[in-house]
């Protein structure tokens, strides 16, 4: 429940292309809301091009795909598991533990740099 802030560069050639994604809500590099939002901007997803898997496809891809990719695979309740190997532990006292910390972590981040921030600019 913040304000997440990304720079959507649409490429000449897009939408043969996909678009460059940077993440502009890092607290200037100090923290990492999501194992696929960097804290130096890079969103990684494949749709990107950014991460392995299915990529863009030319002319058939679109920023729809983009946004909905980064709202509900990145702005989710436990990104913790969004590291890759992590998933394995999800439901374990282990994975929860890990998840509940990295949560705690993410709330003060979001208070600190996605709710007052914003409001003080």
């Amino acid at each position: 429940d913040g304000l997440f802030e990304f720079d959507i560069r649409l490429p000449q050639r897009y939408p043969v292309v996909a678009p460059e994604v940077h993440f502009l809500t890092t607290g200037n590099g100090s923290v990492r809301f999501n194992p696929n939002l960097y804290n130096s901007g890079k969103v990684c997803l494949s749709l990107l091009g950014t991460w392995r898997g299915p990529g863009w496809e030319p002319n058939k891809s679109t920023l729809l795909q983009v946004f909905v990719s980064i709202q509900s695979l990145i702005l989710v309740p436990d990104p913790w598991f969004n590291e890759p190997g992590y998933e394995h532990d999800m439901g374990t006292p282990k994975g929860d533990a890990e998840s509940e910390s990295y949560n705690q972590t993410i709330r003060a981040g979001t208070l600190r740099f996605a709710i007052l921030e914003p409001l003080r600019r």
